[in-house]
């Protein structure tokens, strides 16, 4: 049986309202005024988008609480760690660098960036031991995340390690469970492993990636390496993931009826977002 918590969604919020302004400044080393924990939606993100000077009025938002629901240990385990995940981003990762990169690279690079920067600031957190007992929680988090994109594996929408449109995510499972040292779902990192393999060139590319991500999370600006690592290991393949050959041409082609069914499939095919977290290039990185 699953413990309970005496609080609910709105006194949780509220509560960490407070505390989580002086973390930020404590951690940080500097003042940084108006960050705001909102719960609202499916996602778990920083919004920038309205800040002026050093972080000013930053948002974190977390998946939806039931307001006046009280709430189980799990689910209120699960939003402080989205939070703590989420002042990581605060503290270590350039909202400047990451809008720069996104407004340069594109949308599909900058979602990589920010696959490699949540392990990054995870493990820096874990380096560092900035917050006790912030490891468990997320450790808690990621298992629940990664598993619940494991359970697609059969399903027509399922994520495939070796597809190079969804590097960024087979990137952050491995990351987690290398990198952060997440003792997590061993048969998923079994199965990431035994996919990727089928594709030597791929599997090469996400080692050399997660090794730039352990290096630099010893560095408080290391995000700088990781955003150099996916244009020099994943930017060069993108043409090929947007624009794929042609199918081939069949020696003896046969007369469609007029009418027939159509044998092509349209719509691009993108890197799958890791639920709740995510990204765009509008000043949102979760």
């Amino acid at each position: 049986h699953r413990k309970i918590h005496i609080m609910n969604g709105t006194q949780l919020i509220n509560s960490l309202n407070g505390t989580v302004r002086g973390l930020v400044g404590a951690i940080r080393g500097e003042k940084v005024r108006n960050v705001t924990v909102r719960s609202q939606g499916d996602g778990a993100f920083t919004d920038y988008s309205r800040d002026k000077v050093h972080g000013v009025d930053v948002l974190i938002n977390v998946p939806a609480l039931k307001a006046s629901a009280v709430l189980d240990t799990e689910e209120h385990e699960r939003t402080l760690a989205y939070i703590a995940h989420e002042l990581f981003h605060v503290f270590w990762s350039s909202i400047t660098l990451f809008r720069s990169f996104g407004e340069k690279y594109g949308s599909w690079a900058q979602g990589i960036l920010n696959c490699g920067e949540d392990v990054r600031i995870e493990a820096r957190n874990k380096y560092l031991g900035s917050l006790e007992g912030a490891f468990r929680l997320l450790s808690a988090k990621n298992e629940f995340l990664i598993e619940r994109a494991y359970e697609t594996k059969d399903t027509d929408n399922a994520w495939n390690p070796a597809d190079p449109a969804q590097v960024g995510w087979t990137s952050k499972v491995l990351g987690h469970i290398e990198v952060g040292k997440y003792n997590i779902c061993p048969e998923v990192h079994e199965w990431v492993r035994q996919e990727l393999s089928t594709d030597p060139s791929l599997e090469a590319k996400v080692n050399e990636f997660l090794k730039v991500i352990d290096e630099a999370k010893v560095r408080k600006d290391g995000d700088k390496e990781v955003a150099d690592a996916v244009v020099r290991l994943f930017k060069p393949i993108e043409d090929d993931i947007k624009t794929p050959p042609p199918p081939p041409v069949p020696t003896n082609p046969q007369p469609q009826p007029e009418g027939g069914e159509e044998t092509g499939q349209g719509g691009e095919q993108g890197e799958q977002a890791e639920p709740p977290e995510g990204s765009d290039v509008n000043g949102e990185q979760g």
